[in-house]
């Protein structure tokens, strides 16, 4: 689809990006924006059976992006090349050890069609480009800065870029909302959790199931002199255990145990947790698994 122009350029310093959910600061606009070029790196390999070529397939490396803008505040280029700018005196002072943050940029362009594409570029890094200034001549010649950065898909989603069309009404509430946020998350992932209580002592040959793994008293966890201690005891034991370690968290503070999923929103709420012997445990309320919506 062709496009006419250039406008409302944004960024939004992106704060954290893991398999539970991304969140962005606040976006901030950057006036007089001249040109975006984005210029993904693919890798096309093919190959060659029967003498032709016989399958294909492509991979993207790294997206190359350069901004350029009819100026560039110092607090903009602070923020997005890592700099510091002096609260009281305002200078911007540069580092070689000062390290660029992960952004996000949003933009729009009109269509041949009278109608907007709206465009957001969801994770990158922009590194200091080369600066050229120049004596006034006969004719005035602007000089413009110009920021390259690299851009690479989220952690979160796999997703680099979202592209939404005036011309198209179901767009019409991310339109609305284009500049406000650069994620729309309403409601974070809460991981799931639990508390174990070790009301009355362990005796050797006790046993402890949770999930796939049985352990014994005495043998897999040391049984300690009241309940606190076997309680301390147990969540080290729970907490060695493959299957357990690779999904939960296991602490002990007293007599009570918690155990909370590590990846928020994966579903994983902790089950029930039997004690069979003299020992008995006591299941707290579990807070259920949510993903981020």
């Amino acid at each position: 689809m062709a496009t006419v122009g250039l406008k409302n350029l944004y960024y939004a310093p992106l704060t954290t990006d893991t398999s539970s959910g991304v969140t962005y600061g606040t976006m901030k606009k950057i006036a007089g924006a001249i040109q975006v070029d984005i210029n993904p790196s693919v890798t096309f390999n093919t190959l060659y059976g029967d003498d032709a070529p016989f399958a294909a397939d492509s991979s993207m490396t790294e997206i190359t992006v350069t901004v350029e803008t009819a100026d560039m505040p110092l607090e903009d280029l602070a923020a997005l090349l890592g700099h510091t700018i002096d609260s009281t005196t305002k200078e911007l002072s540069a580092k070689a050890s000062d390290a660029a943050p992960y952004v996000g940029l949003a933009f729009e362009a009109n269509k041949h069609n009278n109608k907007v594409r709206y465009v957001k570029l969801l994770k990158g890094k922009f590194s200091p480009t080369q600066e050229t200034m120049q004596t006034k001549g006969e004719s005035v010649e602007y000089t413009t800065p110009k920021l390259e950065g690299r851009f690479v898909a989220r952690t979160f989603d796999g997703q680099w870029k979202r592209i939404a069309d005036s011309d198209n009404s179901e767009s019409s509430t991310i339109i609305t909302n284009w500049y406000t946020a650069m994620e729309a998350v309403t409601t974070p992932a809460v991981a799931g959790s639990n508390t174990y209580t070790v009301s009355t002592n362990f005796v050797s040959s006790d046993t402890v199931a949770f999930g796939t793994e049985t352990l014994t008293a005495g043998t897999d966890f040391n049984v300690g002199a009241d309940a606190a201690a076997s309680a301390g005891n147990l969540a080290t034991a729970l907490a060695g255990k493959t299957s357990i370690s690779s999904i939960y968290n296991v602490t002990a503070s007293g007599a009570v145990i918690t155990i909370t999923e590590k990846s928020a929103g994966g579903g994983n709420t902790p089950g029930s947790m039997t004690a069979t012997g003299t020992g008995v445990i006591t299941a707290g309320t579990p807070t259920q698994s949510q993903p981020a919506s």
